[in-house]
């Protein structure tokens, strides 16, 4: 097999075998965990490392005249092998991120559709396949008219018309399903601030860190293919930088993706635009004070918010009501949402052990834990946003 071993080709291809390795080890997590969300990743990378493919080959020498490269079907390859998949890609970011979010997601039919428009492509280039390989090549025993006997009509069409046209839909799918899991992901920070107690292991900073890289890389694409009308680049060396920075953000999934188990055991079940009914008798001032009542002895005689993994559900059973309710009444009735009315109490305890002789000999980490803080990360947030102070600083100022 020909390669080409020099500057071009080989970032490319450690990019490439990077995002490779990474989809084999996460379709085997996958699998042997049943996780859907690691299916999808890995089926992500696997599709960003084909993107990036063509243009490694490319280089390395695949689309050449040379009686080997002809001889051996590389360059034929290149023409008829689906490379550009970018309408899967944003679908399949989108559906990772639910599925990442919701330990019950499965999809359903209407949820298949959103992968339509990448069938039609590739079943595009397939077709093309059949009627310049299958049939005037081999069947007919014709030859191929372009490319120096490597590519037939049918695929020269294709690149020339067909793709012209879908590059403009591959944009317009890209950045859709970008907008929409920036939107569903704030809509997800909500959810989770309304239902955990503990938000450090969950809150999936990581996805938020991956969506501005992939923007960026369609950012920097976009201008270097802007450039190119006032930048004469030599051969393909334009392209090749816009792919070497898809190299970078495929790095960067990798990594973030393999690595994204944290050490939370929170059952998620987060469903954009999901708002749960109230019954409305729970919204007239007299029955939320009721509950207010109930929901702050819980709180002050049994000290509930001690427990570091709380939940709103696990809240209402102790309430014994359900969790729309109890949410209704915490937003409603306390002004706040669940994650900064628990933290409040767990603050309050602090400040208290800090002020008691008995605990000097303790650091503010473990008087933090003692008191239902599951990370550092979190009572620091938490405490500056009650106080105005850092710990460190309330301590001093003692």
């Amino acid at each position: 097999m020909p390669f080409n071993f020099h500057f071009y080709s080989v970032l490319l291809l450690i990019g490439f075998l990077q995002g490779m390795v990474y989809s084999i080890l996460l379709f085997s997590r996958g699998f042997k965990k049943d996780k859907l969300s690691d299916k999808l990743l890995a089926t992500l990378l696997l599709l960003i490392s084909l993107h990036i493919a063509q243009y490694m080959l490319g280089f390395a020498g695949w689309y050449n005249n040379e009686a080997d490269v002809i001889k051996g079907g590389y360059a034929t390859f290149m023409f008829y092998f689906p490379f550009h998949n970018v309408l899967w890609m944003g679908p399949l970011f989108y559906f990772y991120f639910r599925s990442l979010t919701n330990d019950n997601f499965k999809f359903s039919k209407k949820d298949v559709w959103h992968f339509l428009p990448g069938v039609i492509y590739c079943s595009i280039i397939l077709l093309t396949f059949i009627v310049d390989i299958g049939y005037n090549k081999w069947f007919s025993q014709g030859e191929l008219p372009y490319h120096f006997g490597t590519q037939g009509a049918w695929s020269d069409y294709r690149q020339s018309v067909i793709d012209s046209v879908f590059i403009h839909f591959n944009t317009i799918s890209f950045v859709i399903y970008l907008v929409l899991t920036v939107r569903i992901y704030k809509q997800y920070r909500q959810y989770i601030n309304d239902n955990y107690s503990d938000t450090e292991a969950i809150q999936f900073n990581w996805i938020r860190n991956i969506l501005y890289l992939v923007i960026a890389g369609f950012i920097f694409e976009f201008l270097v293919d802007i450039s190119s009308n006032f930048i004469e680049y030599e051969g393909y060396k334009g392209k090749w930088i816009a792919y070497f920075g898809y190299s970078i953000v495929l790095y960067a999934i990798s990594i973030l993706g393999y690595n994204r188990i944290g050490k939370s055991t929170q059952k998620l079940d987060f469903v954009p635009n999901h708002s749960p009914e109230v019954d409305k008798a729970v919204t007239e001032i007299p029955e939320i004070d009721r509950y207010k009542t109930r929901l702050l002895a819980l709180m002050t005689d049994q000290e509930l918010y001690l427990q570091t993994d709380l939940t709103l559900k696990e809240t209402a059973l102790q309430l014994k009501t359900n969790a729309s309710i109890l949410s209704k009444v915490i937003n409603s009735g306390f002004d706040q949402n669940f994650n900064d009315f628990i933290n409040s109490f767990r603050v309050e305890a602090v400040k208290k052990k800090m002020a008691s002789p008995d605990t000097k000999h303790l650091t503010l980490t473990a008087i933090a834990y003692d008191c239902g803080f599951n990370s550092k990360a979190t009572f620091n947030r938490s405490f500056k946003k009650f106080t105005g102070m850092s710990p460190r600083e309330f301590m001093q100022g003692e």
